[in-house]
C-alpha cells in the first residue's frame, strides 16, 4: 500500500433510511427532524430540585419552576464599563447572599466573549474515598445538591472591554449557608500579603476574630484554610528552600556551615544524610550534631556540675530522634548545650556523639549524669571521656515507669494500697527512714502472690536507691525533674510554628535553633536587665508566708546550730509536723546572689527536712522563721548583699559577652552600602545562573519563579494585594521525579469526622 494512501474518514449511517453522515451532530440532527424519533435527542442533564424532572436548558427549568412549582425566577438586566467593576458587583453580590457563583463555561469569538457561572450548590455530590491520598469527605458533606438551582450569572464581554450581564437570581433546592462559601479572592490576597510580612498565623486569625461577622465567610477562616493560602500563592518561607525536605536540610546545613570562617567554631560538629555510605554510622541512618560557640562557652562554666540527657520524637514526621544534652545554670534552670538527630538510639551513636564534642570541650568532670533508665548514655560518655560520675535517674521517667507497672497488680484494692505506699517511699526525705522502709516494702510485695510480679520488677529499683531515691538527692541541690521535659515540651508547642509538631524536618531544625535562640535571649535579658529569677521570686514568696505565721508557730532552739520548728508541711494538711532547721554554712563561706535581705541569709547558709527544701531547693518558710526570731536584723551577722557583688559580676558579664556575641552574628542589614553590596552580589548569582541554563525548560521554570517572587516583595514593600496570584497547582503526578525518603514515617491515628450541626446562629451571636 502506497504511503500517500489517506486515511479513511469516519462514516455515521442512519439505521432507518440508510444515509451517511460525516459527523454525528448532523445524524442526530437528521434522526430529530426527518424521522421525528427520539433517539436522536439531546441529552437531559439539568434536574429540578423539587420533583427531579429532567431537562436540556435552564430556559426549560425556568419555565417548569414557575409553572410546576409556582416559583418565579428574578432575572435582571445590566452593563458594566470593565472586568473589575463587574468582579466588584459580583463579590458584593456572593457576601450580601450568601451564596457562591463558580465558572461553568466559557466561550469566546472575534467581537464578545460568553461566561456561564453557576450556583456552587449545584452538581453532583462527590463523596470522595479515604484512598490513594485523596482528600476526605467534609464534615457537612459536600457541597453539589444532586440537581441544579436555577440561579446563574451569564456575562458578554464585548471588544472594548464593556460586559453585559444577565442575572438569575432566585436559590432553589438548598439553603444560605456561610460556611459553605469559599474566601473571595481579595480576603485570600489580603491574608497572603499579611503572610509575606512575616505575620504569624494566629495574630492573623486574631484579628479575624476581632472583626467577627456571622454573615461573612472569612470570620470563620481556620489554620487550615490559611495553610492553603500559603501554598496556592506560593509564600516561601525563609526555613524551607526546596520543596524536597531531605534537599532543604542539605541547603540548610550548607547555610550553616560557612556562618564561621574558623573550622573550629562551626556549629555543626558532625553530619551525615540518610542514604549516604557509612561503616562506622551506617546507609539506613540520619546523624546530625549541632553545637554554637555560647553552648559550648555555657558547658564550659556549668559542665562539672551535673549534665542531663535524653531523646524525644514527634518533633519531625520521621523516626529521627532529638536528643538534648543540658546543663543547670545559675538560675538553676536547664540550658541545652548540644543536640543531636539520629534514627537509631545505640551506645555507638553516642560515643560519636560525646567524641565530638570532646574535641572541643575537652575539660569536663560531672559529679554527676543524670539521664532515664538505661546504661546506653551513661557508658557512650564514661568510654569517651574516661570519667566516673555519679550516676542519677530522672525523677518524672521514674515515677511513670513505677506508676504504669502497677498494672502487674490484678487486685484493685492492693493496686491502691501499693500506690500510696509507693509515694511516701518515694517522697521520703530522711535516710534512716527510708533505709528502713525499703526493704520492708519490697519484701512484703514479694511474699504476696498478687504483688509478687511487682515486687520482681521494682526489687530492680530497690537495688540502687541511690540513683532515684529522693533522701540521697539532698547535698545535690539541684531541682531537675522537670527540666528536660519543660524544654521538650517547648519544643513541640513552640508558638512561633503554630503551637504544633512539624511536618518537616528542616522546619523540625529550624524550630530547635529558634528554641534555643530564645533561650539565649532569656539567659542575656536576666543577666543584662537584673531580672528577678525564679528561685529568688520563691525565697521572697516564702519569706511573706513566714512573716504571717511567725507568733502561730512553735519554734524551739535545741542546740547553737540546730531548731525544731512544728508547723504543717501543706497549707491544705491539718496536721502538724516537726522539721529540722540546721545552720550548715557561715555567712562568710558561701557568696551567692539568692540573699533574702530581711533575714541576711542565702539560700545555702540553712537547711530543713521538710519537702519543699529537700526536693526543690528551695528556702522554705522554716529557714525563714528560724532566722526572724533567731536572727534578726539587728544582730548584724551578715551584711546585707546586692547583685553588686564583684564575682558575680564577672561571671554574669562572662556570660553576656558570650550570648550576645552568638545573638550578634545573626546580622541584619542597618545601612545602605550593605543593602547595596547585597544587591550587587545577588545579580551577579542571577548572572550565572541564568549564563549555566542550557534549556528551555529552564527558562520558563526561572520566569514563572520571578513572577511569583516579585508579586512577594511588591506586597512586602507596597503593602498591595492587587497583583498577587495563585500558583495554578499541577495535580498530575504520574510524571514527578520521586523525592529523597528518610524513612517510612510515624503512624497516625485515624479519627473519624463527627457530623456538623448545621444550624450554628446560637454560636454566631455569643461570638457577636
Amino acid at each position: 500500500m502506497s504511503q500517500n494512501t489517506k486515511k479513511l474518514k469516519k462514516i455515521f449511517i442512519c439505521t432507518l433510511c440508510g444515509k451517511t453522515f460525516s459527523k454525528q451532530c448532523n445524524l442526530s440532527r437528521h434522526i430529530r427532524n426527518i424521522h421525528k424519533s427520539s433517539e436522536g435527542g439531546r441529552k437531559c442533564t439539568l434536574i429540578c430540585p423539587l420533583c427531579s424532572e429532567t431537562f436540556w436548558k435552564y430556559t426549560e427549568l425556568d419555565a417548569h419552576l414557575k409553572n410546576a412549582h409556582s416559583i418565579k425566577i428574578t432575572e435582571e438586566q445590566m452593563i458594566f464599563d470593565s472586568k473589575e467593576h463587574f468582579q466588584n458587583w459580583k463579590q458584593k453580590l456572593e457576601t450580601d447572599t450568601q451564596s457562591g457563583f463558580r465558572m461553568s463555561r466559557s466561550l469566546s469569538s472575534k467581537d464578545f466573549r460568553l461566561t456561564d457561572y453557576l450556583c456552587h450548590r449545584s452538581g453532583k455530590a462527590v463523596y470522595s474515598k479515604i484512598i490513594n491520598r485523596q482528600r476526605a469527605t467534609k464534615g457537612k458533606g459536600p457541597n453539589g445538591i444532586n440537581c441544579n438551582c436555577p440561579a446563574r450569572i451569564i456575562t458578554k464581554q464585548m471588544a472594548d472591554g464593556s460586559i453585559t450581564v444577565h442575572f438569575f437570581g432566585t436559590h432553589v433546592g438548598h439553603t444560605q449557608d456561610v460556611g459553605r462559601l469559599r474566601l473571595s479572592h481579595a480576603e485570600r490576597a489580603t491574608i497572603a500579603a499579611k503572610l509575606c510580612q512575616g505575620i504569624p498565623p494566629q495574630q492573623i486569625l486574631k484579628d479575624i476574630g476581632d472583626e467577627f461577622n456571622p454573615s461573612k465567610r472569612i470570620s470563620y477562616t481556620t489554620l487550615r484554610d490559611i495553610h492553603n493560602i500559603k501554598h496556592s500563592f506560593n509564600v516561601s518561607s525563609d526555613i524551607i528552600f526546596d520543596k524536597d525536605d531531605a534537599e532543604s536540610v542539605d541547603v540548610l546545613i550548607n547555610q550553616l556551615n560557612p556562618l564561621i570562617e574558623d573550622s573550629d567554631e562551626n556549629p555543626i560538629l558532625a553530619y551525615k544524610p540518610y542514604g549516604v555510605e557509612d561503616l562506622e554510622i551506617g546507609t539506613n541512618n540520619f546523624f546530625l550534631i549541632f553545637m554554637n560557640q555560647a553552648q559550648r562557652e555555657l558547658l564550659n562554666i556549668y559542665g562539672n556540675d551535673i549534665l542531663m540527657i535524653d531523646s524525644t520524637h514527634g518533633t519531625n514526621p520521621y523516626k529521627i530522634q532529638l536528643t538534648t544534652l543540658m546543663v543547670v545554670d545559675r538560675r538553676f534552670e536547664g540550658f541545652p548545650v548540644a543536640f543531636l538527630w539520629s534514627i537509631t538510639q545505640t551506645k555507638k551513636m553516642f560515643e560519636h556523639f560525646f567524641t565530638a564534642i570532646k574535641k572541643i570541650v575537652p575539660d569536663i568532670k560531672p559529679r554527676y549524669f543524670m539521664s532515664v533508665d538505661t546504661n546506653t548514655f551513661y557508658n557512650a560518655f564514661v568510654s569517651v571521656y574516661g570519667h566516673i560520675p555519679s550516676k542519677l535517674l530522672c525523677d518524672w521517667h521514674t515515677k511513670k515507669k513505677l506508676f504504669e507497672n502497677l498494672t502487674k497488680i490484678s487486685s484493685a484494692e492492693k493496686k491502691e494500697e501499693t500506690k500510696a505506699s509507693l509515694k511516701s517511699i518515694i517522697n521520703e526525705v530522711d535516710v534512716v527512714t527510708f533505709e528502713t522502709t525499703l526493704p520492708t516494702f519490697t519484701e512484703n510485695l514479694i511474699k504476696d502472690p498478687e504483688t509478687e510480679k511487682y515486687g520482681t520488677y521494682f526489687s530492680k529499683y530497690a537495688n540502687r536507691p541511690e540513683q532515684w531515691a529522693l533522701c540521697f538527692k539532698k547535698e545535690f541541690h539541684r531541682n531537675t525533674n522537670l527540666a528536660l521535659e519543660n524544654w521538650h515540651q517547648e519544643l513541640k508547642h513552640n508558638a512561633s510554628v503554630g503551637g504544633k509538631c512539624q511536618q518537616r524536618l528542616d522546619c523540625s531544625i529550624q524550630n530547635v535553633l529558634e528554641c534555643l535562640r530564645q533561650k539565649c535571649l532569656k539567659l542575656l535579658i536576666y543577666v543584662s536587665h537584673n531580672e528577678v529569677p525564679h528561685k529568688l521570686y520563691a525565697l521572697r514568696k516564702r519569706h511573706e508566708l513566714a512573716c504571717l505565721v511567725l507568733n502561730q508557730t512553735d519554734l524551739q532552739r535545741e542546740s547553737a546550730s540546730t531548731f525544731l520548728v512544728t508547723s504543717k508541711n501543706k497549707d491544705t494538711d491539718p496536721l502538724l509536723e516537726f522539721f529540722k532547721v540546721t545552720v550548715v554554712a557561715q555567712p562568710e563561706q558561701c557568696k551567692c546572689e539568692f540573699l533574702c535581705t530581711e533575714c541576711r541569709k542565702c539560700l545555702h547558709m540553712l537547711s530543713c527536712t521538710c519537702h519543699d527544701y529537700s526536693v526543690h531547693y528551695n528556702m522554705c518558710k522554716h529557714i525563714h522563721l528560724v532566722c526572724l526570731k533567731y536572727f534578726p536584723m539587728h544582730d548584724d551577722i551578715q551584711p546585707i548583699r546586692t547583685f553588686t557583688d564583684q564575682n558575680i559580676l564577672d561571671d554574669q558579664n562572662y556570660e553576656h559577652n558570650t550570648i550576645s556575641n552568638h545573638l550578634h552574628s545573626r546580622k541584619t542589614i542597618t545601612s545602605s552600602s550593605e543593602l547595596e553590596t547585597l544587591k550587587r552580589a545577588a545579580i551577579e548569582n542571577f548572572h550565572d545562573l541564568v549564563s549555566e541554563i542550557s534549556s528551555v525548560e529552564a527558562v520558563s521554570y526561572l520566569l514563572t519563579y520571578l513572577n511569583t517572587v516579585r508579586s512577594e516583595i511588591h506586597a512586602l514593600q507596597n503593602n498591595s494585594v492587587d497583583n498577587m496570584v495563585p500558583e495554578k497547582s499541577n495535580n498530575d503526578n504520574k510524571n514527578a521525579e520521586h523525592q529523597k525518603r528518610y524513612l517510612c514515617k510515624l503512624k497516625k491515628n485515624k479519627r473519624k469526622r463527627c457530623p456538623v450541626p448545621e444550624n450554628n446562629d446560637c454560636i454566631s451571636n455569643l461570638l457577636t
